[in-house]
């Protein structure tokens, strides 16, 4: 039987763009990104990483963020592996405060230290994926998905050690967006309803890089 190929990878986040960002009409939006390793190696169900990103009419370019602010996970991979991309709707700072603060209270410890993450502003935070903190918190229970998107890889294919290579993985919205807005006509209050995106639909594209670590 043949020795399974392993590589030791980074994944950078490089560049993002929706079609909808969401049912508001804020031009700049701040979501979480999370990237999942499903089944990197044998004994790893599963691998997540995130980072908060502001985007600007729904895009965001961080080919010149530094490391820190884009990398997403390192891991080593074998054989046959999934990667998934999942996107938050538009943060609520108000919410997610409040959210912050329960955990500082109850001495939560996810992904390192809330408070030294914190410290530099909720558009530096980094954490685990709050679906997991959101588990021991019920005071808010976090960001809904926007959009989702995997892909399939293989250890075979990735760059060599001391290569990279971008990856490109499509995005499909995880719930219908419908804008509801109310005008008054001659006095009466008139409701339509827009639809932006049925769940399904695409939603735009995540750019990744993935770095072969040398050995």
């Amino acid at each position: 039987m043949m020795k399974q190929v392993k590589r030791e990878i980074e994944i950078h986040l490089e560049r993002i763009e929706l079609l909808e960002s969401g049912l508001k009409l804020d031009k700049h939006t701040t979501h979480q990104i999370d990237a999942s390793l499903i089944w990197p190696r044998t004994g790893i169900a599963k691998k997540t990483g995130s980072q908060l990103v502001d985007l600007d009419y729904a895009a965001a370019d961080l080919s010149g963020v530094q490391w820190g602010k884009k990398i997403l996970l390192r891991e080593s991979t074998e054989g046959r592996f999934a990667l998934g991309v999942t996107v938050s709707e538009a943060l609520d700072y108000e919410k997610l405060e409040k959210f912050l603060r329960e955990c500082f209270r109850i001495g939560i410890k996810a992904g390192g230290s809330l408070a030294a993450s914190y410290s530099g502003g909720l558009s530096k935070f980094v954490t685990a994926p709050f679906e997991a903190t959101a588990k021991l918190v019920g005071t808010y229970p976090g960001p809904q998905t926007l959009a989702e998107g995997m892909t399939e890889l293989h250890s075979e294919e990735l760059p060599q050690p001391g290569c990279e290579r971008l990856l490109t993985v499509q995005l499909f919205s995880t719930q219908s967006l419908i804008r509801t807005s109310r005008r008054k006509v001659k006095g009466v209050t008139k409701t339509t309803r827009k639809i932006l995106m049925r769940e399904g639909d695409p939603n735009g594209i995540v750019t990744l890089r993935i770095v072969t670590l040398e050995s």
